[in-house]
């Protein structure tokens, strides 16, 4: 039961020098890091040295016609129509594609396509019967 207790002892102990070691460790971290250790050469601006014709206001600029211009963005979700490439076994793209036609996919959402600028869509499958070679 001693022995237990010297050993409780020990790792308080060990564990308060740990604290205190860390606690002093972020102190001088903070004072060393804290402010600048320089002098900054400020002048004021009442004794900065005029320019000529700084006296002249500027009473606007004219902005070009056509500057601002609208973008629409499209975002789409992601796109699976679940089909391995090559597949065309029932309820996969390929073969909803042969039966339906191509122009069944996304042909709701064609009015968005045409109006807008850019569009992106997540997509996990390959929207193409054309063989790839590697």
């Amino acid at each position: 039961m001693r022995e237990q207790k010297v050993t409780y002892i020990k790792r308080i102990v060990f564990l308060s020098v740990i604290v205190l070691a860390a606690v002093l460790l972020i102190i001088v971290n903070h004072e060393l890091k804290h402010g600048a250790n320089y002098a900054i050469g400020h002048t004021p601006a009442s004794e900065l040295p005029s320019h000529p014709g700084s006296d002249e206001t500027i009473t606007g600029i004219e902005e070009p016609d056509g500057l601002n211009q609208v973008i629409r963005l499209t975002f789409g979700g992601n796109c699976t129509p679940a089909a391995i490439l090559g597949a065309d076994s029932f309820g996969t793209f390929n073969n909803t594609a042969a039966e339906e036609g191509r122009e069944l996919f996304f042909s709701k959402l064609n009015r968005v396509f045409r109006e807008d600028d850019c569009t992106f869509l997540g997509c996990a499958a390959v929207l193409s019967d054309r063989e790839l070679s590697f």
